[in-house]
């Protein structure tokens, strides 16, 4: 399970070591870097407003060859002044009786900073951050050997929010059309991919929200050995509220398209920052032979840490904590307030507290109106230098329109499909019943968990089933739902010769009802017109 930062680098050892991990999440985690929706993503703009990767190499410069994780912190603090400068400590201040240990714990976690190599930030912002070479499939750990993230066998969970305003749906989500060209080749890889979108909890929130730990995160982690016998293809995975029990959750995944996502996100927006890509290496290029020895001629250990020590979001809080003796007098006033109960709670109905509610609202609207205007001014700034056809000329830009790749694509799906029509009539009673089951309850794409699990247990009940080892099992059902995916018409039509005497056609349409019956799902049209078809086709 990968947070934020922590996604990519799960992605980044699920490809190279596949057989070391199992099923992975990506909570609110950025594997496709310029991403995001024109007048709501802003932060995708500050890298080419700043000039790319050089800014970072003088920050390792003046840090002694060290980067200081609490720029980062900054820049995430910056994307919301209202929070940062005035909102949460008002939030502490109206609810002291109840916040104050929740606040502290929450500060503590956030300005734990970290310290990063040189080599470390460069990597990270140079390949991800700025040239979105994973996607591109460019990233290298080793040089020479590009990661190539279809490496990934394991089962991916994607889970984003539309109120994630520092991973946006579209750059958690945007990288599985990138890699993959289609939901054809994610199937013919054997992959099974689950998109789960929140309509509105914020970044931090997906990590340390409990509701969210409740909810999504519980079925998600529920779901892990479902998805292991997933037929191979991109799903939704929807959590809705269990009407007939009190606080559990009804889990579905809904066979998609990736364009049928409303993350997806066309590839044209991809060009400005390909343009800021060759401007940051650029600037990088010359700014290290030019300026970077002088820097360094000048910046030692002691200034270093110095320069650490007078970051602001350091100095916020030592000069508010006990190294602070002029705080000394506030510390014994809170204790004897406490332990004399001095402190007289007043209601939310008290005229002053209303007016101290409705001057805190306004200078938190007037800070957000400055925020919009500063986050328009920069996006239109970046489009204005970025997308300036001048700029553009002085850059050979790659072609994004990879057709020779798409044509290979579409001659391996030939291929592969030829090789399974080949197999149609393969099997025996197993591969019977699976294939049926298959057809009858992904005839509408959507697949209910509890049902799809209870249908499964037929598996493991059945005199004549139970002998088949779940590994083996799971590779039946791969196998099943790809001839499906193919050809389905002649997936069923194929049926009599998985089963050729008519004793053999009873068994399985006597297992395929016991597995609708499992399940408890009643059938709607489209599964009902599917079992009549098999049940045609096997006409005894």
């Amino acid at each position: 399970i990968g947070n934020c930062q922590g996604g990519w680098a799960a992605a980044l050892v699920g490809a190279e070591k596949p057989d070391l991990v199992g099923p992975m999440v990506f909570n609110g985690s950025p594997l496709s870097y310029w991403g995001g929706v024109k007048g709501t993503h802003p932060i995708r703009y500050r890298g080419g407003l700043t000039g790319g990767m050089w800014i970072n190499s003088w920050l390792c410069d003046i840090g002694h060859g060290q980067f200081d994780g609490a720029h980062l912190v900054a820049n995430f603090e910056d994307l919301n002044p209202t929070n940062t400068l005035w909102t949460k400590y008002y939030h502490v201040y109206a609810n002291i009786d109840s916040e104050a240990e929740r606040y502290l714990n929450f500060e503590k976690w956030w300005g734990g900073f970290f310290l990063m190599t040189e080599k470390e930030i460069q990597t990270i912002i140079e390949g991800l951050f700025v040239g979105n070479q994973l996607e591109r499939g460019e990233f290298e750990l080793e040089k020479g050997r590009p990661v190539d993230l279809k490496n990934n066998s394991n089962p991916v969970v994607v889970f984003a929010s539309f109120g994630d305003n520092i991973t946006p749906p579209q750059q958690a989500f945007n990288w599985i059309e990138r890699v993959y060209g289609s939901v054809d080749e994610i199937r013919r890889r054997g992959q099974v991919i689950v998109v789960h979108l929140h309509p509105t909890i914020g970044h931090l929130g997906i990590f340390v929200s409990g509701k969210i730990a409740l909810r999504e995160h519980k079925q998600i982690i529920a779901s892990f050995e479902t998805l292991g016998f997933l037929p191979p293809g991109l799903y939704e995975m929807i959590i809705e509220e269990d009407s007939q029990t009190p606080g559990g959750y009804q889990v579905r995944f809904v066979e998609k398209a990736p364009r049928e996502f409303p993350a997806a996100q066309d590839r044209s927006e991809d060009l400005p920052f390909q343009t800021a890509q060759k401007v940051s290496a650029i600037n990088d290029f010359l700014y290290r032979p030019l300026v970077s020895p002088w820097v360094k001629l000048a910046v030692s250990k002691t200034s270093a840490e110095i320069l650490r020590e007078l970051h602001p979001l350091r100095m916020q809080r030592y000069l508010c904590s006990d190294l602070n003796p002029w705080l000394m007098p506030f510390k014994f006033w809170a204790e004897a307030i406490r332990e004399n109960g001095w402190r007289q709670p007043i209601g939310a109905d008290n005229p002053f507290r209303r007016l101290e509610a409705t001057l805190s609202e306004a200078v938190a609207d007037a800070i957000d109106g400055w925020r919009d205007w500063r986050d328009h001014s920069s996006e239109r700034l970046f489009q204005w230098v970025y997308e300036n056809p001048w700029l553009k000329q002085l850059y050979a830009l790659e072609n994004l329109d990879d057709r020779e790749l798409a044509l290979q694509r579409e001659e391996l799906l030939r291929q592969d499909a030829h090789q399974l029509r080949q197999v149609m009539g393969h099997g025996g009673l197993p591969e019977a019943v699976t294939r049926m089951l298959l057809a009858v309850m992904l005839a509408d794409r959507d697949l209910p968990r509890s049902g799809y699990e209870r249908a499964g247990r037929l598996f493991q009940t059945d005199e004549r089933l139970k002998h088949i080892h779940p590994r083996q099992f799971k590779a039946i059902v791969r196998v099943q739902a790809r001839l499906l995916q193919t050809d389905t018409d002649l997936a069923i039509e194929s049926l009599p010769r998985l089963l050729p005497s008519n004793a053999d056609r009873r068994q399985a349409l006597q297992l395929l009802a016991a597995g609708i019956d499992f399940s408890g799902q009643a059938l709607n049209a489209q599964e009902q017109a599917m079992l009549e078809r098999i049940q045609t086709v096997l006409a005894i």
